[in-house]
């Protein structure tokens, strides 16, 4: 039997837990208040940034998306007069497309046409009362009538008369001809309620460049501050849109843009921005002014601040841009007072919860030394010889039970044997993300462990190629650490889907994927078009944290293929080769060339099923092959607009490329000229074009078979 030890004397383990506890946590609570205040501005200056960002975003696209309207119109209306859809000596015609299409775009004022030849004036407009034709009587210089209309766009009632009217000496008429293009007007107001409002107007000329008539649609911009008034922001912020010259368009305030003197009936003055009685937008522009930067020149959003009653204001200038020369700027102002509250409620809230914390802990340890009064020495001994197997031991006496030490001896061999286990398990996850299971189960082998150097398996499958465009110019302007987090997170994004539709992936090549399908072509399809729309919103998700979107091509080849280990004994890897891996990798480089997402050769169309929706591209020989093949463009995997634009004149491609293939060039170059002018985007219409130019110049081969021969990678 053990003889009894004699108690030492020992320090307080109450004083041991909880005065060293107690200092770290007040050490935590100094720490972190002093942060508050280092950090609180930074905070602002962050939150301003994001939240400007958003802002300016989401008014860009949405008046963007305003102004696009008429323009889109416009181009609609031209396209069908060149298509004989409607025609300019057929004003009742247009009057009946004017009146329903104002129907349906409820944010118009008005759509019309002026007629060169005859000098007639036809449009369709909306007012309080309902949606009005005005036009010339008899369609013909003179009197210009406004009349009311029913349900079927006939005219009922003539509410207004203006005599000897020729839109061809108006100002808005002859701007156009004179610009010769599409564009818009200088903003003005509307004689019918005085708001301003611009115009987009689109010039009409014949074959041999004589003027026809101006097709015009007018927009009332209240609607743009309307919609200023009603973007999320902060309780104090505001947002205007100003023109280079300093006149305001539109702003989130109640006031005007425009002077209006309501005891005459002259017309509205332009409001200058420098001369608002809003402070915030005067005193904005004054501080941008003073920033000596050409306003009609503005590229990139410009960001700064100024101070407004002592309190720093957080501005953001964004240009609004477009083709038809439209020239804005977009401006949102936040007071640095919007965001203060909700920082000084967090820094009070962080310290209160320090100081609960701070008593919890005092409590906890407390408690602890009360209930951890037994010596640690004897505890320690206890533990260790049971460890150590020799389980027959007195302790002396404490007010923890002996079952208690047993157990953490207990608890420790068990956490020993999780660990082995756990590691065991850690060793074959990682063997897994080299080799994946999949690939293994094509190998019929269940582990890694049992796959020996050389195994293969020869079979025909879909042999899948994916790579980013113009990747390296984008990592050149990443770090490293960067690049390597964009590039694993897109992997993360489409590699799920290739294992979903029964593939995998039989290795990585810097950006780019090959992965095999061994069941049916199909589901290499289906993998390409969910990863297209995948990709569509990575991309979107980048836009928010301000990273690169991305374009990817990828390409689809049946053939057969061996499937196995390659390398030493010191090294090995799975991998895939034969020819039609080659010929795969190489098509994958053509989606660039013809513009595609997705492209499949005549092997993968013929094994394809009829659910998809494909357009043949070409018959192509890729480099290191004589043997000609026609590639097909998946259009499934397309936006919609252009998969609409391709199917609608997919007769007229067929056409072009048998005229082209036939050496019968002018005809070829004719109908790809039509495609173009419906759909300017198509690229392998661009690309056909610049070949049969050059050849064209350069003639013929004596051997001409419509194949283009490839050189090049």
């Amino acid at each position: 039997m053990t003889p009894p030890f004699k108690r030492p004397r020992i320090i307080s383990l109450r004083i041991l837990l909880t005065v060293p506890f107690l200092l770290e946590i007040f050490a935590a609570v100094g720490l972190t208040g002093w942060l508050a205040l280092r950090n609180g501005q930074q905070a602002v200056n962050d939150l301003a940034e994001q939240l400007q960002y958003e802002v300016s975003d989401r008014i860009t696209q949405q008046v963007d998306g305003f102004l696009t309207t008429p323009t889109k119109i416009n181009a609609f209306n031209a396209q069908s007069l060149r298509l004989g859809d409607l025609s300019i000596d057929d004003p009742i015609g247009l009057e009946q497309r004017f009146w329903q299409q104002i129907q349906v775009y409820t944010t118009l004022k008005h759509i019309y046409f002026g007629n060169e030849q005859l000098g007639y004036y036809v449009g369709a407009g909306r007012q309080q009362d309902g949606v009005t034709i005005k036009a010339n009587e008899n369609f013909q210089p003179g009197n210009l009538d406004l009349w009311m209309t029913d349900e079927q766009g006939q005219r009922t009632e003539r509410i207004e008369r203006t005599p000897d009217y020729d839109p061809r000496r108006r100002a808005w008429y002859q701007d156009a001809i004179a610009q010769a293009k599409p564009g818009w007007s200088e903003i003005y107001s509307f004689i019918s309620d005085r708001q301003l409002g611009i115009s987009a107007t689109y010039p009409i000329f014949d074959d041999n460049g004589q003027p026809q008539g101006v097709l015009a649609v007018d927009y009332q911009l209240d609607g743009v501050s309307q919609f200023l008034a009603s973007v999320p922001g902060t309780d104090n912020d505001t947002t205007f849109i100003i023109e280079p010259s300093g006149l305001l368009v539109a702003s989130s305030t109640t006031e005007d843009p425009f002077i209006l003197d309501e005891r005459t009936d002259a017309e509205p003055e332009r409001l200058l921005a420098v001369e608002s009685t809003i402070p915030a937008i005067r005193l904005t522009v004054q501080a941008l002014q003073a920033q000596g930067q050409d306003l009609a020149t503005l590229a990139e959003p410009l960001q700064f601040v100024y101070h407004m009653d002592g309190e720093p204001q957080f501005v953001r200038v964004v240009p609004l841009k477009s083709e038809t020369g439209l020239n804005w700027l977009i401006a949102v102002v936040i007071p640095e007072s919007d965001f203060m509250a909700q920082i000084h409620a967090n820094r009070q809230n962080t310290i209160l919860l320090c100081l609960v914390a701070l008593a919890i802990a005092t409590g906890i340890g407390i408690w602890t030394s009360q209930r951890l009064s037994r010596p640690i020495f004897y505890l320690s001994q206890a533990a260790a010889r049971i460890a150590g197997g020799n389980l027959q031991q007195k302790l002396r006496r404490s007010r923890i039970k002996e079952l208690d030490t047993v157990a953490t001896a207990f608890n420790q061999m068990s956490d020993q044997l999780e660990d082995s286990f756990r590691q065991m398990a850690e060793q074959r996850d990682s063997f897994a993300r080299f080799v994946p299971v999949e690939y293994l189960e094509f190998l019929r082998r269940d582990s890694l462990v049992n796959v020996q150097l050389g195994e293969h398996v020869s079979r025909a499958m879909a042999i899948f190629f994916s790579d980013i465009r113009a990747f390296t110019t984008l990592v050149e302007q990443m770090h490293p650490k960067d690049a390597f987090r964009f590039i694993n997170a897109y992997f993360g994004k489409v590699s799920p889907i290739i294992r979903n539709n029964q593939g995998f992936i039989v290795k990585y090549i810097g950006d780019g994927i090959m992965a095999a399908f061994p069941r049916h072509v199909d589901d290499a399809v289906e993998a390409a078009i969910t990863q297209i729309a995948q990709i569509e919103q990575f991309n979107q998700e980048n836009i928010i944290t301000n990273q690169p979107s991305i374009r990817v091509g990828m390409a689809i080849h049946v053939g057969h293929v061996m499937v196995g280990i390659l390398g030493e004994q010191g090294r090995f890897q799975g991998d895939a080769f034969s020819d039609h891996v080659n010929l795969a990798a190489r098509l994958e480089g053509l989606t660039k060339l013809y513009g595609t997402s997705v492209l499949i050769s005549e092997s993968a169309k013929a094994q394809l099923s009829d659910q998809y929706q494909l357009r043949f591209l070409d018959r192509v020989a890729v480099k290191g092959r004589t043997e000609a093949i026609a590639i097909h463009e998946v259009l499934d995997a397309e936006s919609p607009e252009q998969r609409d634009l391709k199917l609608k004149t997919q007769s007229n491609f067929i056409a072009a490329i048998a005229a082209y293939q036939a050496g019968e060039l002018d005809k070829s170059q004719t109908i790809f000229e039509q495609i173009q002018d419906l759909n300017p985007s198509d690229q392998a219409v661009s690309l056909y074009l610049e070949r049969i130019a050059s050849l064209q110049t350069h003639g013929l081969r004596p051997d001409w078979d419509g194949v283009w021969r490839f050189t090049e990678k």
